[in-house]
């Protein structure tokens, strides 16, 4: 029970402190990125059984299972209704590591996020495939929510979403609108493909 109240706490001074991120590695104290820049915070270094009792507090017996057979796992984690983060938690020389990103409450506009407002041309299509492509952190799944929440707001459709792992929750406007989590909900993404047979409107945010 200790380590999953520090857990807790630590993700609430992520919240607290309006960190991006929090990483937990072994040999140093928990780290949160803070406007771009990595900073320790004042706590004793983390043993190997820290970061291990930790990690597995916040994952079901499935995801423990999938963990210790992969090495690595991403999962989104709900902290009480106060946040939710996206996890990837990784097995390394030293032992296991962890790190959480603080998803943002609000689901951002196009202008706020400084992109062209052409973009929005693309929620008006009825038929074809649009990618959004980018390194890690670049605002791929920011972007999708973004479009998503125009299509919400302002067509009449059916919404489904295939994602892995589920990290900005959006709620029934104009559309209905189902998310579905990668492991939790469904077994793939072939798999969901295969037996989502009636949709006006299918997004794959990933």
């Amino acid at each position: 029970m200790r380590f999953i109240m520090e857990i807790k706490e630590l993700l609430i001074t992520t919240k607290e402190k309006d960190a991006s991120d929090l990483h937990l590695n072994v040999g140093v104290p928990p780290v949160l990125r803070i406007n771009g820049k990595l900073e320790k915070l004042n706590l004793p270094e983390l043993t190997p059984e820290d970061t291990h009792n930790m990690i597995y507090s916040i994952l079901s017996e499935k995801q423990q299972t999938d963990f210790e057979k992969c090495g690595e796992l991403d999962l989104s984690y709900e902290l009480n209704n106060l946040a939710r983060f996206r996890v990837n938690v990784f097995k390394h020389r030293r032992g296991e590591g962890a790190a959480f990103r603080l998803i943002p409450e609000k689901i951002k506009t196009l202008s706020e996020l400084n992109l062209p407002s052409i973009l929005s041309t693309f929620t008006d299509k009825d038929k074809g495939l649009v990618l959004i492509t980018g390194t890690t952190g670049s605002g791929k799944s920011t972007t999708l929510a973004a479009l998503i929440d125009i299509i919400n707001k302002k067509r009449y459709d059916n919404i489904i979403t295939i994602e892995d792992p589920i990290e900005f929750v959006h709620y029934h406007q104009n559309c209905l609108i189902s998310q579905r989590e990668i492991g939790t909900h469904t077994k793939s993404f072939a798999s969901a493909l295969r037996n989502q047979t009636v949709l006006q409107l299918h997004l794959l945010p990933n």
